[in-house]
C-alpha cells in the first residue's frame, strides 16, 4: 500500500476507534479506492493530480496498464498495449515513473495495486483491441519460450510466429516470472475466442510444465479446452491434462477418463501423431489404479507406436516403472540401467537432462524395492546432480524425498529426515503443493517410527494446513486421509 493510502487508512481507524481492523480491510477489499478517503485526503484525487499534466500518450499508456495480467510491465509489452515502438514505450513508462504512477526496477516496471485499480476504472471500449494484442503477445511469448524446452508427438506441430528468445535461460526467466499468471491469461483469451492462440501456447508449454510441475497446470489445461479446437490440438491438450491429473495431482481415475477421451478422438479423427503419448500416460494411470497387466499391455502398445529415439527411451523407462509396481524390481532395475546408459550419452538440453533425471529416479526406487538401498542412494545422488544442472527445483525435491526413502530403508532415519527437510524447502520454493504435503506426511512417518508421537502429530497438522491452503480436488482427498490419521493417532506416509 502506498504511503498516502496508509495515512488515510490510519486516519479512518483513528476517527473510528470502534472499528476492528478487519472491518477496514473488508472495506478496502470490496470498495478499493472509494474506501480510502478520509477528510481532505483522497487516493483517487492524488492519482488524478499526478495524471493532470501528462501528455496524451502517457495518459493512454497509463489507462491501458489497467489491462495488465499481474502487476509488471516491460517496454515490449507496453509497446503492444499502445502501438508505440519499444523505445518510445520505454520513454513513456519513464514519464509515468517520474510522477510515481509506476515503479521502475532493474527488470522493468510495476504498478501498485491501488494505482492499477484506478487505471482499470479508466478502461473503455476503445481499449478492446489493445487487450487482445496484449493477450496475443503473451501467448506467443509462451510459445517461443516453451518450444525451447523440447517437444514430443504432435506438440512438434507448434512453431513460434515471429517471437523469439535468445536461449533457454532467457526463456526460463520469462516463464518463471509468468507461470502463475498463465491461468488468468488463458481464461481471458478464451473469453475473447482466441482458442487457437491458447491451444498453441499451452501445447508449447508441455515440457516446461513437466520441468516445473504444479497444480496450476490443471487449471491451465482445463481452461484451454474449447469446442472449436482441431482434433490434434484437443488430443494434445487432453493428454497434458491427463498427465497433470495422474502425475501431479495423483488422481488416476479422472486421468484415465480424460486420456480415454483423447484416444477415442485420435482414432475417430485419424489424428494419431500423439497417440503414443496418450497411451503411455494412460498406462501409468492404469497402474495407479492397480490394473498392472492392462498397464503393461498399453505401455507396450505405446512403445510400438513411437518413432523418436528419445521418446522410445522414455517409454521403455515407464515400462520399468510398471514392472516395479508388478513386484519385479530386478527386471525394472535392468531396463532402467539400460535406458540411463543411453540417455547419459546425450544429456545436454533441459529435456534430455529431465529425461535422464526421471530414469535415475525410477532406478533408485526400483533399487529400494530390490533391497539395495545403498545403491539407490548413489543413483539418486546422481539424479539430484542432474536436476541441479537443469535447474529443476521441484524434481530435485522429489529426488531428495526418494533418497530419504532409501535412507529410511537402510535404517538411517536421521539422514532421511535431513533429505526430507531439504525436499520440503524445495517443494515450497517450487510452489508444489502435493509435494509439500506428502513430504510432511513422510516426516510424520519417520517421527512415528522413532516413537516421537508429538512430532508425528505436528507434521500431520502441518500437512493438513497445507491441504487447506492449496484447496484443490487432489489436496481435499489427501486431507481426508490426514484427518483419519490424526483421529487414529497414526502418522502414515503414502510412500
Amino acid at each position: 500500500m502506498s504511503p498516502l493510502a496508509l495515512r488515510i487508512a490510519g486516519n479512518r481507524l483513528a476517527s473510528r476507534p470502534r472499528w476492528p481492523l478487519r472491518h477496514l480491510v473488508e472495506q478496502i477489499e470490496e470498495r478499493r479506492l472509494a474506501a480510502l478517503t478520509a477528510g481532505d485526503l483522497d487516493v483517487r484525487g492524488a492519482f488524478e493530480v499526478s495524471m493532470a499534466h501528462l501528455p496524451e500518450t502517457a495518459k493512454l499508456m497509463f489507462r491501458r496498464l489497467g489491462l495488465l495480467v499481474g502487476t509488471r510491465v516491460t517496454p515490449e509489452l507496453a509497446a503492444e498495449l499502445t502501438g508505440l515502438c519499444v523505445t518510445e514505450a520505454e520513454r513513456v513508462l519513464e514519464d509515468l515513473a517520474d510522477v510515481s504512477l509506476i515503479d521502475a526496477d532493474g527488470d522493468g516496471y510495476s504498478i501498485h495495486g491501488l494505482v492499477r485499480t484506478f487505471a482499470t476504472g479508466l478502461i473503455d471500449a476503445t481499449d478492446d483491441d489493445a487487450h487482445r494484442r496484449m493477450l496475443a503477445w503473451l501467448l506467443e511469448s509462451a510459445v517461443a519460450a516453451g518450444v525451447l524446452f523440447g517437444q514430443t508427438g504432435d506438440a512438434r506441430r507448434v512453431r513460434p510466429r515471429g517471437r523469439a528468445f535468445p536461449d533457454v535461460p532467457a526463456a526460463r526467466r520469462w516463464l518463471d516470472e509468468h507461470r502463475d499468471l498463465v491461468p488468468e491469461i488463458v481464461e481471458q483469451a478464451q473469453a475473447r475466442g482466441m482458442h487457437d492462440d491458447v491451444a498453441r501456447a499451452v501445447i508449447a508449454l508441455s515440457h516446461y510444465a513437466a520441468v516445473e510441475p504444479g497444480l496450476v497446470w490443471e487449471r491451465v489445461y482445463r481452461a484451454a479446452l474449447a469446442p472449436a479446437l482441431p482434433p490434434w490440438q484437443e488430443i494434445v491438450v487432453l493428454s497434458q491434462l491427463g498427465w497433470v491429473l495422474f502425475d501431479v495431482a495423483g488422481r488416476s481415475g479422472p486421468a484415465l477418463e480424460v486420456l480415454t477421451r483423447a484416444a477415442r478422438l485420435a482414432e475417430s479423427s485419424g489424428e494419431t501423431g500423439h497417440l503414443g503419448w496418450v497411451w503411455l500416460i494412460a498406462s501409468a494411470a492404469h497402474s495407479g489404479l492397480g490394473e498392472h497387466e492392462e498397464a503393461e499391455r498399453v505401455c507396450l502398445k505405446a512403445i510400438e507406436s513411437m518413432h523418436e529415439p528419445m521418446d522410445v527411451l522414455i517409454a521403455r523407462s515407464v515400462l520399468g516403472v510398471l514392472w516395479r509396481r508388478m513386484n519385479h524390481p530386478e527386471a525394472a532395475v535392468v531396463v532402467h540401467e539400460e535406458v540411463a546408459n543411453e540417455q547419459r550419452a546425450h544429456a545436454h538440453t533441459t529435456y534430455e537432462l529431465s529425461s535422464l533425471g526421471r530414469t535415475l529416479g525410477w532406478l533408485g526406487l526400483a533399487l529400494i524395492d530390490a533391497h539395495r538401498p545403498d545403491e539407490a542412494v548413489s543413483v539418486l545422488t546422481e539424479a539430484e546432480d542432474v536436476y541441479e544442472r537443469a535447474h529443476m527445483t521441484s524434481w530435485r525435491a522429489r529426488t531428495l524425498a526418494h533418497r530419504a526413502e532409501a535412507h529410511r530403508a537402510a535404517g538411517r532415519i536421521a539422514e532421511s529426515d535431513e533429505d526430507l527437510a531439504r525436499a520440503l524447502e524445495g517443494f515450497r520454493l517450487a510452489r508444489d503443493g502435493v509435494g509439500e504435503i506428502e513430504t510432511l506426511r513422510a516426516l510424520a512417518g519417520n517421527a512415528k517410527s522413532r516413537g516421537d508421537d508429538s512430532a508425528c502429530q505436528r507434521h500431520l497438522r502441518d500437512s493438513l494446513a497445507a491441504c487447506e491452503r492449496w484447496d484443490t480436488d487432489a489436496t481435499r482427498e489427501i486431507a481426508a486421509e490426514v484427518r483419519r490419521c490424526l483421529s487414529e493417532g497414526e502418522g502414515l506416509s503414502r510412500g
